[in-house]
Formats: structure tokens, C-alpha cells, sequence
């Protein structure tokens, strides 16, 4: 049997074995993979918020990361420190969206298999 592509909206995340359902649709454009903000942070189980117009995601990750990104900016505070972002974070509708490789600015690993749109981070 031949399977067909799968769709744009497919992504299969884990964490530690663990998979997750994402409450949004990831974003492929060109070779960055963004997700929502709101799901990387419970993903990797982080203690976030954003702000009142949704444009601003700030928090801590473990280790005591603290981390400050909002929507257009081409780089996030980590500990009081800029640091790039692969590419600028951005609003689609009212959903802040960030790129998947802000995780290790946070000190977390990922992989993402392409051919069968898998993201494990770990």
C-alpha cells in the first residue's frame, strides 16, 4: 500500500516518550517549523504567560530560564540576554507563533524527522 502526503497541519510531537496533541496547526515556511506558543509551553512544561493582545509570551523553563519573546522580534531574552531567533517570532490571527529552535535557547533538545513530520524533544 502507498501511503499519500501527509497534510500541512500534521506534525507528531514528543517529549520524553510522551506524544502531544497540538491545539494548532504548526507552521512550515521554508525550512523553519514555527509553533504556537501556547503549545511549546505545555509541551515542554513551561510556566508561561502571554500577554493581554497575545503578542508577548514570558516565563521561566527549568533551569531558572527566564524568557521574554514577543511577535516580530528577531531575537528573545534569556536571562536578561538577547538572543537570535532563527526567525522573527509572528502573530497569525491572534496566536503568537515562534520558531520551533527557540527550545534551545532554553536549553532543550530537538529532532525533527521531516519524511514523516516528527518533532521529539528531549
Amino acid at each position: 500500500r502507498v501511503l499519500g502526503a501527509v497534510p500541512d497541519s500534521y506534525l507528531r510531537v514528543h517529549r520524553d516518550g510522551v506524544g502531544y496533541a497540538l491545539q494548532n496547526p504548526p507552521l512550515f515556511e521554508g525550512n523553519q517549523l514555527f509553533l504556537a506558543a501556547d503549545d511549546l509551553v505545555r509541551v515542554l512544561r513551561l510556566r508561561a504567560w502571554t500577554s493581554r493582545n497575545g503578542t508577548r509570551l514570558a516565563g521561566v523553563a527549568s533551569w531558572f530560564q527566564f524568557f521574554l519573546v514577543d511577535a516580530g522580534a528577531e531575537a528573545a531574552a534569556v536571562n536578561g540576554r538577547s538572543r537570535p531567533l532563527s526567525a522573527p517570532a509572528r502573530m497569525v490571527g491572534d496566536v503568537l507563533y515562534v520558531p520551533v529552535d527557540f527550545a534551545s535557547l532554553l536549553g532543550f533538545r530537538y529532532e525533527l524527522t521531516e519524511p514523516i513530520r516528527s518533532l521529539t524533544f528531549y
